[in-house]
């Protein structure tokens, strides 16, 4: 049990706790658990960031697009006050400075339909206040029950996760400052000058230009699922074989940007980049180290794999024309001997086989001079090696 108590002069008082519980049910089952509460305060740059134009991809595409599929778009066949987007759409696109700006997007034969690149504008936020998470584990550590040579030193912990976090801090997406503008949840009036509608941007040309956007208060987010981890030890000839093996298996990983809306559900995608998180929501992942020990000499292959997974947009949209990755698995190797008490080498290779990164997010169907795009880091998801096959050589000395 413990508690603590935190004062920031930018956000106030802030109270975290927590209560953990581990019990010893026999000499080879523990049982562990607990409920935590953390709250993590805005940072600097999300209270105080000065304008700054970014580059990102809008899934949702043009809400003005004709074409578009969202039900609050301009599009007849999806939404029924289609009219009226389309209207909201002409007054802010005359604003550009074009007063034909509107013509020249309607007049066209192909309007666009698929996601958007856009350049937003991102600013910080004095007005935000510290999220909140509640975290609930339960897991079990098995040591092995058995006196075999080899199963003896085998140990497997299994837990068990529930994270729910409210008031989560992010920045606004281009597809929620659009929602925001057009959906009648929001503006039921389609008032062009409603503050929802002050940071969209429209081009001269009648597309989709600069969109203001800021960190906001208004998201929330949950994720669960098991974690696994199986050690394992056994003596063979001169030395001693070693085994580690993590598991994860996501079982929900649901987010939702505005409180009125339903959270969507991002397993087995790239996503979610939205609330401030990084994204990478493998349906499972699998890290594995395989060593052999021989007195001052130890050598380890590991293998990383992750499964294949669909692009963010995918959660939302299942015929979306964004790729995701194929199955991904990386290779290092790496050693280590000790020439004394005080003295020992270190050597590897990393990306082992020189596995190259899969290109992601690339447009398969880009239309209305949209690019096709692609890119090695989807929403700063670090497991892809962009470097390729290196070698490295060091040493430790102790004084």
């Amino acid at each position: 049990m413990g508690g603590r108590i935190s004062d920031y002069n930018t956000t106030g008082t802030s109270y975290t706790y927590k209560l953990l519980a581990d019990w010893q049910v026999t000499d080879w089952l523990r049982l562990r658990g607990g409920y935590n509460r953390a709250e993590r305060a805005p940072n600097t740059a999300e209270l105080y960031l000065a304008p700054e134009q970014t580059f990102a991809v809008a899934p949702g595409g043009d809400v003005c697009s004709r074409a578009n599929q969202l039900p609050y778009s301009a599009n007849p066949g999806a939404n029924p006050n289609a009219a009226q987007v389309e209207a909201l759409c002409r007054t802010l696109m005359e604003r550009s400075g074009n007063p034909n700006a509107d013509e020249q997007f309607y007049d066209n034969t192909v309007q666009p339909a698929g996601p958007e690149f856009v350049f937003p504008t991102l600013s910080g936020n004095a007005e935000l206040k510290p999220e909140k998470a509640d975290t609930w584990t339960l897991g079990a550590v098995i040591d092995s029950p058995f006196r075999s040579a080899a199963l003896s030193r085998m140990r497997l912990s299994i837990d068990y996760y529930n994270i729910k976090v409210k008031d989560a801090i992010g920045a606004q997406s281009v597809d929620i400052a659009q929602r925001q503008c057009f959906d009648a949840a929001f503006n039921p009036n389609y008032d062009a000058d409603s503050p929802f509608c002050a940071g969209i941007g429209r081009n001269p040309v009648g597309t989709l230009g600069n969109v203001i956007t800021t960190f906001l208060n208004n998201g929330r987010f949950q994720t669960s699922g098991l974690d696994i981890q199986l050690d394992w030890a056994v003596d063979a000839g001169p030395g001693t074989i070693t085994l580690n093996s993590v598991f994860n298996y996501l079982i929900d990983m649901k987010s939702s940007e505005l409180p009125n809306l339903p959270a969507v559900d991002y397993v087995g995608t790239l996503g979610p980049s939205n609330n401030g998180l990084n994204g990478g929501a493998y349906e499972w992942k699998l890290f594995t180290t395989l060593g052999y020990n021989i007195g001052p000499a130890s050598i380890a292959l590991q293998w990383q794999h992750l499964p294949s997974v669909d692009d963010e947009s995918a959660a939302s949209n299942p015929n979306t024309t964004i790729t995701g990755a194929p199955s991904y698995d990386l290779f290092n190797l790496n050693g280590s001997y000790a020439i004394t008490d005080k003295a020992s080498i270190r050597f590897g290779v990393d990306n082992l086989f020189n596995k190259e990164p899969p290109l992601t997010g690339v447009n398969t169907n880009p239309t209305l001079g949209n690019l096709a795009g692609g890119t090695y880091t989807p929403n700063n998801v670090g497991y892809y090696d962009l470097i390729g096959r290196r070698f490295y050589v060091g040493a430790n000395f102790k004084f």
